[in-house]
């Protein structure tokens, strides 16, 4: 549903904006809203300044984060703990060894790694730390990604509002070419002239147009997917976590069950009970 909920999120907001951009009355789009140089001074910015502010190697998730919001749905926990629920039998019936060629099978990257430190952990505290400090770190690569999204949303407006006085800057600079200016505005060529400065300040206004449509648009939805989908792999492997220290000591598939069923609504714990007893 994140994928869906993403791409109908764009459709609308692209109609919405375009539609906008478009004078009915003469069946055009309005050529002042399409303007390289905005876009130039917008953009560039925003790139130059992200620059600045990150190391090269930590620029890689921008653009994986476009992949990941069109691609990557959060995992169900209904039948994450199913599927936790099924490992905890199979555990107690032939041991947690009898788990190892469930690794290769498993695409869930952090129930992976949980089950290859199960199978090496010797007791179920260094099995704790090693997941939890699996957890930060994913928290952290997350969280990083996150930031730089929320940073190039501040950063469009600021240049946006930049290129509109630099626009401004430079058509009083060219107003202030003709030699006298009062005599021009009370002869014909004053609302010519006004005319000419009122076109040219619309024009400066499109780089603020443009910074906060990509701050709002594009730049913030992308950090609030993100950290939506992250909260969600979050939750999910702190489940996993539970699971596996439940299967580290050895527990009844019953009492991890019960564990389990902690992290989620009753709604869901009724259905998990029903699809249990079938």
């Amino acid at each position: 549903m994140n994928k869906l909920a993403t791409l109908i999120g764009l459709i609308l907001g692209i109609l919405v904006i375009v539609s906008s951009m478009f004078d009915y009355s003469a069946m055009h789009f309005i050529t002042a809203f399409f303007d390289l140089q905005s876009a130039v001074i917008v953009i560039g910015g925003v790139v130059a300044a992200t620059l600045i502010n990150y190391p090269l190697n930590q620029l890689g998730c921008v653009l994986s984060a476009f992949a990941i919001i069109f691609s990557r749905e959060a995992t169900n926990e209904q039948i994450m703990i199913d599927n936790l629920l099924d490992l905890a039998i199979i555990a107690q019936r032939k041991g947690k060894l009898a788990l190892e060629t469930t690794i290769e099978k498993t695409e869930q990257h952090f129930l992976k790694i949980a089950l290859t430190e199960l199978m090496t952990a010797h007791d179920s505290e260094s099995l704790r730390k090693n997941l939890e400090n699996e957890l930060h770190s994913m928290h952290i690569r997350h969280a990083n990604c996150q930031e730089i999204f929320y940073n190039m949303a501040s950063y469009a407006p600021a240049f946006g509002m930049m290129g509109t006085v630099m626009g401004l800057i430079m058509m009083m600079s060219a107003q202030s070419v003709d030699p006298n200016p009062v005599a021009n505005y009370a002869a014909a060529q004053g609302q010519d002239m006004m005319q000419k400065l009122l076109s040219g300040m619309g024009l400066a206004l499109v780089t603020t147009f443009y910074g906060v449509l990509l701050a709002n648009f594009i730049f913030l939805p992308i950090a609030g997917k993100l950290k939506n989908l992250s909260h969600s792999e979050q939750k999910n492997a702190e489940i996993i976590i539970v699971a596996m220290l439940s299967i580290q000591r050895q527990d009844s598939p019953l009492r991890t069950k019960d564990e389990l069923l902690t992290f989620v609504s009753q709604s869901i714990r009724k259905e998990i009970d029903r699809q249990r007893r079938k």
